[in-house]
């Protein structure tokens, strides 16, 4: 089985001539800035992921191998778009592989972030003009085991 998705997207502040002035800006004279035209933050130009699953029956059940990858451009971070907020380009990949019982268990052991890369997941500047910018970084590999059972 195989499946894919993505999404375009290209918003833009339709006006907007009294915003925020980029933290590069910081010190200077300049108390607004037009924002007009400008991408809007926390929204990629293109988002996708495509994956697939493997099935194999093997008696009493399935075995499966299972992999998604999801991938983003950049991002601004912030919506001045501050070069110091720009979120780069990103994909991550997930795997999984796991055997299906006829008898309604399964267990499997899987990754999260298989590749352990290394990303922002948002970035902010802190309100008052002190300099900082704060950001959440990327959850690391997480690899474990799931057992379910179902009726």
């Amino acid at each position: 089985t195989m499946r894919a998705s993505g999404a375009y997207a290209d918003g833009r502040y339709a006006s907007y001539p009294a915003g925020p002035c980029p933290i590069e800006l910081t010190g200077s004279s300049t108390a607004q800035c037009n924002l007009t035209g400008k991408g809007l933050p926390g929204l990629p130009r293109w988002s996708g992921s495509f994956g697939g699953q493997y099935t194999r029956p093997i008696l009493p059940g399935d075995i499966y191998a299972r992999a998604d990858v999801s991938a983003k451009t950049r991002i601004l971070g912030d919506a001045t778009g501050s070069a110091y907020t720009v979120i780069p380009s990103y994909a991550l990949v997930n795997a999984s592989i796991g055997f299906r019982s006829a008898k309604g268990w399964e267990i499997a052991l899987f990754a999260r972030n298989l590749f352990n890369r290394d990303y922002l997941q948002n970035v902010t500047i802190q309100a008052g003009n002190s300099g900082l910018i704060v950001g959440t970084p990327s959850d690391p590999r997480m690899l474990g085991v799931t057992f379910r059972v179902s009726k």
